[in-house]
């Protein structure tokens, strides 16, 4: 869950709770596009997630789930055939000649940060984190730096009228606030 959209240390300063496996239905399609094959999914039940429709199947034979280990929480296909074709079309892909209902495994990851609870699903043949909601970055002091730039910029611009001198006030106070542009970065 570490990356740019999210709080600054989210992976070493959450605490996780409980992680289940849970067995989820796509829509598999086979198309010709362009002359070559392409695998395209879609969810075959309602998510709140919507990073499921641009998940990856990995390449290769597609065989039979077998559960091991804890309970598999199934969830049942609701999106019918016709519906998942109409999406497809949607994108432009006419000429599918494979259609399939798989189900993929995903681990359902119950965390917290600052004291809320949180949830992420993690494909399980891929390692990929989706999550529909997660502590994102604040972003009140990436917009104070901004607005501080601007005036200042724009004042220097207004005020100084000597091309050579403006450049070289412009360049005096780009150092300060990328520095403090940095820092902010690094802090939030």
């Amino acid at each position: 869950m570490a990356g740019n959209d999210t709080v600054k240390n989210l992976d070493t300063k959450s605490q996780l709770g409980e992680i289940t496996p849970v067995s989820f239905p796509m829509w598999l399609f086979r198309a010709r596009v362009d002359g070559r094959e392409e695998v395209v999914v879609e969810p075959a039940a309602a998510t709140p997630v919507p990073q499921l429709a641009d998940l990856q199947i990995p390449a290769g034979e597609l065989g039979p789930f077998v559960a091991e280990g804890p309970e598999v929480q199934e969830i049942d296909a609701t999106v019918a055939l016709e519906t998942g074709l109409g999406w497809i079309e949607q994108r432009g892909i006419s000429d599918v000649y494979e259609s399939a209902l798989v189900q993929v495994p995903l681990w359902n990851a119950v965390y917290t940060f600052d004291g809320r609870e949180y949830r992420a699903l993690v494909d399980a043949s891929t390692g990929a984190v989706l999550a529909a909601v997660f502590p994102e970055k604040a972003e009140s002091p990436y917009i104070a730096v901004a607005a501080l730039g601007l005036i200042l910029f724009g004042l220097e611009g207004f005020l100084i009228s000597n091309v050579l001198v403006k450049l070289m006030v412009y360049l005096a106070t780009a150092v300060p606030i990328g520095l403090l542009a940095f820092w902010v970065a690094r802090k939030v």
